[in-house]
């Protein structure tokens, strides 16, 4: 075989190894709520773990916007095609710069499974009464 011949084999052999089809993805959408009412125009992020007993995650982080229904669909790599399957550390964050009305759990965890997951986000009020401060104060 000449050196041509070689050169090719070996970039077909490259190809085929690089075409594993990624990490496995399922379908995630669902609701952000704030006591059973829809919360809108916020930000959810899905941060995938690792593995136990493992150092890395595999795959990225998904994220979907929650329109004025408070309803949201993930996208990883593609428009909608959801969140990589395991479990994912999640956070909600406002759309502009304006304070959330509620808070989730610090270390609020969800496993995606294989199909379809819908689910429900359900946020904590916010604090209003800080630490150390009082409304009289502020007059």
């Amino acid at each position: 075989m000449n050196l041509i011949g070689r050169a090719g084999c070996v970039s077909l052999l490259a190809l085929s190894m690089g075409c594993g089809g990624g990490p496995k993805m399922a379908n995630v959408s669902g609701v952000v709520t704030l006591e059973g009412e829809p919360v809108p125009n916020v930000v959810v992020r899905f941060q995938p773990l690792p593995p136990e007993g493992e150092s890395f995650a595999t795959g990225k982080a998904a994220f979907g916007e929650a329109g004025a229904d408070g309803k949201f669909r993930l996208s990883t790599y593609g428009e909608y095609d959801g969140a990589v399957v395991g479990v994912h550390r999640v956070t909600v964050s406002s759309l502009d710069s304006s304070p959330l009305p509620g808070t989730a759990p610090p270390d609020f965890r969800v496993e995606v499974a294989p199909g379809s997951n819908d689910l429900e986000i359900a946020l904590s009020p916010a604090a209003t009464n800080v630490p150390g401060f009082s409304d009289d104060a502020a007059r």
